[in-house]
């Protein structure tokens, strides 16, 4: 177990990490998958496109960078993908707030809906309000984790590392640090 008096964390903080983004970022493309299929189903039924599913195959591609960048442990994947979940967070929070304030100018007789039932709609917008809020707690959990993961890599990628005691950086195919100077005097012997 590796223990750094510069506040380093240990390998399992690292697996933490990578295994809430796999995690987060599964979860996250399930709903947007589940979204894919009912837009190309209404798609299908209305006879025009929903512009839903575009953000949607935009957002499966931001998640699977993601899942990739925790898995093979790349700065700059997950830069990339908390950047793009950033701007995912920002339509979500939008949408939940027009959607709430279209349920409550319905439940306050300011909207009339063609629908058979009122309370139906009520009940099935509160659903999907409460699911928007669910997407956004995720969003903000995997953001969180991917930035912290980041900074770890970004961190332990260019520590300095005592090669005498064999302390290596973190990484599958970590070599030692060698700082330049050394380097250097090797090429030239």
């Amino acid at each position: 177990c590796f223990v750094d008096m510069e506040g380093i964390p240990q390998p399992k903080t690292i697996a933490k990490l990578v295994t809430n983004v796999r995690v987060s970022s599964f979860i996250l493309a399930i709903i947007h998958c589940v979204i894919v299929v009912l837009s190309v189903y209404f798609w299908v039924v209305e006879g025009r496109p929903n512009i839903e599913i575009f953000v949607s195959v935009l957002a499966l591609f931001v998640l699977v960078i993601g899942y990739v960048g925790a898995t093979k442990k790349k700065a700059n994947l997950l830069l990339a993908f908390v950047v793009g979940l950033c701007l995912f967070l920002v339509l979500e929070v939008i949408s939940f707030l027009l959607a709430a304030v279209f349920l409550i100018l319905v439940v306050f007789g300011q909207v009339d809906v063609s629908t058979d039932s009122v309370f139906e709609f009520t009940l099935l917008s509160i659903l999907l309000l409460l699911l928007n809020i669910f997407v956004i707690c995720t969003l903000v959990f995997s953001i969180r984790n991917g930035w912290k993961l980041r900074k770890i890599l970004i961190r332990t990628k260019f520590s300095v590392v005592n090669t005498i005691d064999g302390d290596l950086p973190y990484g599958e195919d970590a070599a030692p640090y060698m700082p330049p100077e050394i380097s250097l005097e090797d090429k030239a012997l």
